[in-house]
């Protein structure tokens, strides 16, 4: 937002560490003098604490497809493009739930599920301590962001083996690959409902995406050892 406010505090660090390779290329295009103390180590995945947490109970209500997306409310995430979404499924007979787990702004979002009649099928749940049963419980992981350092919950959801429908931000291909685990389609409402229909009328798509997520690698806890690499060439 303000380079050289920025720069100043940069200048402070050991150490500065992004959370894809993209995200470093770009940084070090701003700060070139920061390249020698930039590196790359990607958001901490425990794929098995995840599958325990998503085991507690959650109460939501089934009528159809149960949509889930988990993020702050803030326009990165694309929830208006979300709550179009819910207007054009309704629009065209799709019976769902789409649940939001997050906190932030609420007063857009609100006012867009008020502007599209959606209050009946686009619910804002509120932040969670545990999100993972939320997502455990969807039929399909919905993600609607503009632009993502990475999306950690993307990836939650993908370890939960829950077939997800993602816009095309920037990095997205660092971990879909699209018909495979999940559906990839353009930032934009018309593209993500076309996406969530698709995925919910096609049963054989459907468990292809849910068996190749079983095969997936899952998690990547053995980013700590870069961690403790970094740590240890800093003391």
């Amino acid at each position: 937002h303000n380079k050289y406010f920025d720069q100043k505090i940069y200048a402070v660090y050991d150490r500065i560490v992004c959370v894809s390779d993209k995200l470093k290329k770009l940084f070090i295009q701003v700060f070139p003098e920061y390249a020698d103390k930039c590196s790359t180590i990607f958001d901490i995945q425990n794929a098995s604490l995840i599958e325990e947490m998503a085991q507690e109970k959650c109460e939501l209500v089934r009528n159809g497809i149960t949509l889930v997306t988990v993020g702050r409310l803030v326009s990165q995430k694309g929830y208006d493009i979300a709550a179009k979404t819910a207007q054009i499924l309704k629009s065209r007979g799709m019976k769902f739930h789409w649940y939001v787990v997050g906190d932030g702004d609420r007063a857009s979002i609100e006012a867009d599920i008020a502007r599209y009649d959606i209050g009946d099928c686009f619910k804002l749940l509120g932040a969670k301590p545990n999100p993972y049963p939320y997502m455990k419980a969807a039929d399909i992981y919905v993600q609607t962001s503009k632009f993502e350092g990475y999306c950690l919950t993307l990836a939650e959801a993908r370890m939960l083996n829950i077939p997800c429908v993602t816009t095309r931000f920037d990095v997205v291909y660092a971990q879909m690959i699209d018909g495979e685990n999940g559906l990839v389609v353009d930032i934009d409402a018309e593209a993500v409902a076309d996406g969530i229909i698709r995925l919910a009328a096609d049963p054989e798509l459907y468990q292809h995406i849910k068996s190749y997520q079983q095969h997936e690698k899952k998690g990547n806890i053995e980013e700590l050892r870069k961690f403790y690499k970094l740590i240890e060439g800093s003391i």
